[in-house]
């Protein structure tokens, strides 16, 4: 288990730099090129659709993450670590599930950000 737990935090982190990397460049890059110009509105598509997919597996990554570490912390069977009394200390008493609230608060946010990207992306290409 200790090794799925090490695999599970590294797809978390990757994906969640490459997120971090895709906003970074789209507001450096092609924000300082003012209006998206049309041999930029492709890039600006997939930058936002791979920010889409990359925000999916932060999420389902985070969900397995804290499901492996309930686990471990409480010393309980995968199945066992369903159960509310099992996950529910960990994720209000502990100091790793208050910074997983906040992790899955900001893929929240990014995700509403990503979502709204992609409507304006494809209302830009309809014009």
């Amino acid at each position: 288990m200790v090794t799925t737990l090490i695999i599970t935090r590294a797809i978390h982190i990757g994906a969640s730099i490459l997120i971090a990397g895709i906003f970074t460049f789209d507001l450096v890059a092609l924000g300082l090129a003012g209006p998206v110009k049309s041999d930029l509105h492709e890039i600006d598509r997939r930058l936002f659709s791979l920010a889409l997919w990359s925000l999916i597996v932060a999420l389902l990554s985070a969900l397995l993450w804290f499901w492996l570490e309930v686990a471990s912390m409480s010393e309980l069977s995968l199945k066992n670590a369903f159960s509310a009394t099992a996950w529910w200390p960990v994720l209000f008493e502990t100091q790793f599930g208050r910074v997983w609230q906040l992790r899955l608060g900001v893929i929240a946010a990014a995700f509403v950000a990503v979502v709204s990207g992609l409507v304006q992306i494809k209302a830009r290409g309809a014009d």
